[in-house]
């Protein structure tokens, strides 16, 4: 029997809980994927067009041609089970990833190896087809590069809010050693995470027999999901990563035997249960926020019991600094005070001075914006 074959992502998964691993990569049960991740895949379809079209058309940047990609996918988004579930209330934050990437990524079309770049080795490392039968280890690299001075580059772009300022992570070790086996003839390989919504980018440089050990690390890891697979015995750890889309959740052991009314910690091991449960109870709380949402977008707020789930708007005004300044000391009040654009203190002046109201409309920014809440009835949208 071959060894099942693993990716990145599959021995994070592994390593976070092996009974998902199992159950999602053995018994192909898929949990409905998280919204960043839909976004994430919906930013790198994007980028990975985009970067194709710079190749082919021989140019560094093209800002028009982003945009374009962006709103044609956006609209067509629909036809996708996956990128369907992205709201139209999140337009302006995708559309802020696309303007951020088309001006940071100013690329040499002439050193690019590929764009979204899939690769797949047997066990002897030898280059086999994505879905061939001796498949052992695969990878998706989003740009791959290569100079004249052979010096290869690695580029990873990560949509999420967590920034991991240290290129130096394991997926990054894994795609420079995948780096080295697609370009045997780097004498370096650059690794760089690109982050769109800080603007940032960090990466670290690696020979190439710095990255040759990572071989053993996935044979290790191979190791251990062939032992469980042969046992037939895949734990369960809970955790909030692999807990929260998990696809088994509602059977999973840990949970099961979770379950019941908390009790008082009396030692280290009851304390470490109720962190689990914690987990556990967490999980269960945003999958029944998820489908409290699913009906809400459909059908409108959910008031009883003195509650009521529904959008809320939340205001977020804001001002030049130096038109503000004017304004304010035009009508005698110190700017000092407002100096710093306080939204809550600027209102409380002005409903008492409609001159003041008048002099700041046509400066005055107010950007929405919604989210899903739970609230008293009688409580009122921020402002």
């Amino acid at each position: 029997m071959n060894r099942l074959p693993l990716s990145h992502s599959g021995i994070s998964q592994f390593e976070a809980c092996p009974l998902r691993f199992k159950s999602e990569r053995i018994d192909k049960i898929k949990g409905t994927p998280s919204l960043p991740m839909v976004k994430g895949s919906f930013a790198h379809e994007v980028t990975d067009q985009y970067f194709k079209h710079l190749v082919k058309s021989g140019q560094p940047s093209d800002f028009k041609m982003i945009e374009s990609l962006a709103h044609i996918a956006w609209i067509n988004r629909g036809n996708s089970p996956e990128w369907g579930l992205i709201p139209e209330a999140d337009f302006d934050e995708m559309m802020g990833l696309f303007y951020a990437i088309r001006e940071d990524c100013i690329i040499d079309p002439k050193r690019v190896v590929a764009s979204d770049q899939g690769a797949s080795f047997n066990e002897k490392w030898e280059p086999v087809g994505w879905d061939h039968k001796d498949v052992f280890f695969r990878a998706r690299i989003d740009r791959l590069e290569l100079g004249d001075d052979l010096v290869a580059k690695v580029w990873d772009l990560k949509t999420g809010r967590r920034i991991d300022r240290d290129a130096n992570t394991p997926q990054m070790r894994r795609y420079a050693f995948v780096t080295s086996l697609i370009l045997p003839e780097a004498v370096k390989i650059e690794a760089e995470l690109y982050y769109p919504r800080k603007r940032a980018a960090y990466s670290v440089a690696f020979a190439p027999g710095e990255v040759a050990g990572v071989k053993d690390e996935i044979v290790r890891v191979s190791d251990q999901v062939e032992a469980m697979r042969a046992k037939g015995v895949w734990p369960a750890k809970p955790n909030f990563l692999a807990c929260r889309d998990c696809p088994v959740f509602a059977r999973c052991p840990e949970k099961v035997a979770l379950e019941g009314k908390a009790k008082p910690a009396r030692s280290r091991g009851e304390a470490d249960r109720l962190v689990q449960k914690w987990l556990m109870l967490t999980r269960d709380l945003e999958e029944t926020k998820c489908l409290l949402k699913e009906y809400v977008d459909m059908s409108g707020g959910v008031q009883t019991s003195g509650m009521i789930a529904d959008y809320s708007v939340s205001h977020r005004l804001s001002w030049d600094t130096e038109r503000l300044y004017k304004v304010l000391e035009g009508e005698g009040l110190n700017p000092l005070r407002f100096l710093r654009g306080d939204p809550t203190a600027i209102s409380k002046e002005v409903g008492k001075n409609a001159k003041l109201k008048a002099q700041l409309e046509p400066i005055t920014k107010d950007k929405a914006s919604t989210s899903f809440t739970l609230k008293r009835c009688d409580d009122e949208d921020d402002e």
